[in-house]
């Protein structure tokens, strides 16, 4: 059928759309129909080769088809319009519009694409931009889920993953096997004469190496040792449930002082101790890892197997562990930061906690402190009194004691009683009856 200069398909009647709200618009070629056949339009290309079938829309600032006057930012290049029935009219839905997004060059358009719906008042609303910088989202975003996990904070299973808490100190010489580090970092393995070296590093201010992380951990192989099996750095993540059988991301930022190949990134799903527990399951995320001077991300995405069926251990401890291995028998610097264990399929930005989060999730397995007592007691006597920890731990943690001084009347044979995941009671023996004061320096370790 024609009408007025324009072309229709399965019907004689012309159809008027309305754009924008209230733009009336009948477009020159209409497909009109009662079924899914008649009404649809298919453009099919059939090569043997990897190219499809296009639309093609243009724009040009002239009069005259054919010229190329340039068009100017702000523009539209055309777009695909979604139009409903409203009880009289055919209404504009929504749109996918391509609209200039910059001045044009020789061979160069910047553009954006911009997704708008109705909002409910008589015109469209921008829901959602790509420009030539990026994604953007106008309004508010509803969502399940972040890449299948947490839409918050805590996205990162990883404690302490910045490297930033150092409470045990800030430099270790002659690390000992299974020895704790940084907060929540151990070092792990086996062999012997090796010696290592940890400590913590801080970038310059303004660097941007590790996504604005500030501190990171080097750890030193300064005597090579035999014999050695493994040589890892390992965080145990509480509970062995820890996204069982679900996809996760490992991601770390690293570089050596000189090339190493790092022999596997994995985790290991740990049944715990006490009763019969199940064995050990091992899942590499990655072997072979090559590690340069220049810092980079590393990123490997692994399914964890499922634990139906498993056993856990009786004592609490089961655990989900990120190792990271390291060369053996070798001397060699490694330095790390940035590490994150998060469910999904691909590595988000890392996880910036402030200090006021991720400390607390530290003192969850280790805290230290100081006891300080004026009292009066008599002389064989000893005076206690209770000391509360920031965190409740783990579990019932093993405190250590040293003195740091006393007054005339105490001694320094130190007390302790009482220990509990929420505090211990802490004191002095006095020599002799009187008033004095003492210190005294603690740790509490509930760690896996």
């Amino acid at each position: 059928n024609y009408f007025a200069g324009n072309v229709q398909f399965g019907s004689t009647t012309a159809i008027t759309t309305r754009f924008n709200g209230t733009t009336t618009v009948v477009p020159s070629v209409q497909d009109v129909g009662g079924t899914d056949a008649a009404a649809s339009l298919l453009n099919g290309r059939y090569s043997a080769d990897a190219a499809g079938a296009w639309h093609y829309f243009t724009k040009a600032r002239s009069a005259t088809v054919g010229t190329n006057t340039a068009v100017v930012n702000g523009d539209s290049l055309g777009g695909l319009s979604f139009a409903g029935a409203d009880g009289t009219n055919q209404t504009e839905a929504a749109r996918i519009e391509v609209q200039v997004d910059g001045t044009p060059g020789a061979n160069n358009v910047p553009a954006r694409v911009v997704i708008s719906t109705g909002n409910g008042s008589n015109a469209m609303a921008e829901r959602l931009r790509v420009d030539k910088d990026g994604a953007k989202v106008a309004g508010d975003v509803q969502a399940t889920s972040y890449n299948g996990g947490a839409l918050g904070g805590l996205r990162n299973k990883i404690i302490n993953g910045a490297m930033e808490i150092w409470q045990r100190g800030v430099s270790f010489a002659g690390v000992a096997n299974l020895a704790y580090t940084a907060d929540r970092w151990r070092v792990d393995y086996d062999g012997s004469g090796g010696a290592r070296t940890v400590s913590r590093q801080e970038f310059p201010i303004g660097a941007t190496d590790a996504d604005e992380c500030r501190a990171f951990l080097r750890l030193q192989q300064t005597t090579a040792g035999t014999g050695a099996t493994f040589n890892r750095l390992t965080q145990p993540i509480e509970g062995v449930r820890t996204h069982a059988g679900k996809q996760v991301t490992v991601s770390f930022y690293a570089r050596a002082t000189a090339a190493i190949t790092l022999p596997a990134v994995s985790l290991a799903q740990w049944f715990g101790t006490g009763g019969t527990p199940s064995a050990q399951v091992v899942t590499n995320a990655a072997t072979s890892v090559g590690v340069t001077t220049a810092w980079q991300r590393f990123s490997y995405a692994v399914t964890l197997p499922s634990i139906s069926g498993k056993a856990l251990g009786s004592n609490g401890d089961d655990s989900l562990s990120l190792r990271i291995d390291l060369p053996i028998n070798a001397l060699f610097t490694f330095e790390v930061t940035g590490v994150q264990v998060e469910v999904g399929s691909v590595a988000t930005a890392f996880e910036h906690r402030p200090a006021q989060v991720e400390l607390p999730l530290c003192q969850r397995y280790f805290e230290t402190g100081t006891a300080y007592c004026d009292a009066y007691n008599n002389g064989g006597a000893y005076t206690l009194f209770p000391m509360s920890f920031a965190v409740q731990k783990r579990a019932t943690p093993t405190v250590t004691q040293t003195g740091d001084g006393q007054g005339p009347n105490a001694s320094t044979t130190l007390a302790l009683d009482v220990v509990r995941a929420s505090g211990f009671s802490t004191g002095r023996l006095w020599g002799s009856t009187g008033s004095s004061y003492f210190r005294n320096n603690w740790t509490a370790s509930a760690e896996l």
